[in-house]
Parts: structure tokens; sequence; C-alpha cells
């Protein structure tokens, strides 16, 4: 009796008539909905590089990284605080809060970089601030690793990274 009825509600014109009003109402809310192609929205990222040669990544991180976080957390605005140590250096990026002023932004990491140059550590030998765009920002990462660090080294490590990337980008 209950699968007569379903096949006479699914065989009869209600099934139909809800698809020609589904596919209306979708042209119509396409049609008429207001959008932008790339919309302008104002996400302020701002990497400070850092070169500290002779430091291994754990020294690195210690003396250098966490101290710059520290320091770069004080500025107003900053929403987020990400960063890397590697054997030599390391980058330390700010993501701003949504609709901060890109300028002001960057203006004030580089007064709070100058107006502490004493905090900043002896080993560092150089640092760049760098304001970046959200197209900038990596979306997908890729680590590489060896469990055997006799067989594959960092260098070849790098270079089949660099293989990957130079593949990725065609």
């Amino acid at each position: 009796m209950f699968d007569a009825l379903i096949h006479r509600t699914l065989s009869g014109g209600i099934p139909l008539m809800l698809l020609f009003a589904g596919i209306v109402a979708g042209y119509l809310a396409l049609k008429f909905t207001p959008r932008e192609e790339e919309p302008q929205i104002v996400v302020p990222v701002i990497s400070v590089l850092v070169t500290a040669p002779g430091l291994g990544a754990a020294q690195v991180e210690r003396q250098v990284t966490t101290p710059l976080e520290k320091l770069l957390a004080q500025i107003q605005g900053v929403e987020h605080i990400y960063s890397i140590s590697r054997t030599s250096s390391a980058e330390v990026t700010l993501r701003f809060f949504v609709g901060e002023n890109r300028e002001n932004a960057l203006l004030n990491t580089y007064n709070k970089l100058h107006s502490n140059r004493d905090q900043i550590p002896q080993i560092v030998s150089a640092w760049d601030v760098k304001p970046r765009e959200v197209d900038d920002i990596p979306i997908v990462l890729l680590g590489l690793w060896s469990k055997d660090a006799s067989r594959y080294s960092d260098y070849e490590l790098r270079r089949v990274a660099d293989e990957i990337a130079t593949f990725l980008k065609r």
C-alpha cells in the first residue's frame, strides 16, 4: 500500500514541477544576488626575516624567534603570529585583523623593531621587514623528512622539494 502511494506520487507531475521551480529559483538567485568578482578584503600581513649565522634551528628558536614573537605581539592590531626557525635564519609572520590599515601596520612594525634594537640578540646579523599580500601566503604546505638521516641529507631533501615546487608551478 505504502509502495503504491510513493510510486503514484513520484510518477505524477509534482516532482517535475518542484524540479522546474528549483531551477527557476536558482537562476533568479544567481541573477539578482549582488556580488563582486574580486572583493577588496584588506588583511595586512608582514614578515620579518632574520639572519643569525652559526646557530642551529633550536638555538635560533630559543635565542631569536621566541623573543621576537613576544616583542612583535605587543603591536596593536596583530591577530596571529606565525614563525619558522631554520638553521641560521628565522621568519616571523604577523597577520593583522581584517580591515587594519596596511601602512599603519607596516609603520608600527618598523617602529617596534627599531625602538627595541637593544633587545635584538647580538648574533642577529641582518633582518628585513617585508609586507605580504594574502595571495603570498601558502595554503598548502608539504614537509619532507627522512627517518634515516644518513640516507637522505638536508641538501638532498631540499633538491627534491625544489623539483616538486618546479613541477607544481607548471
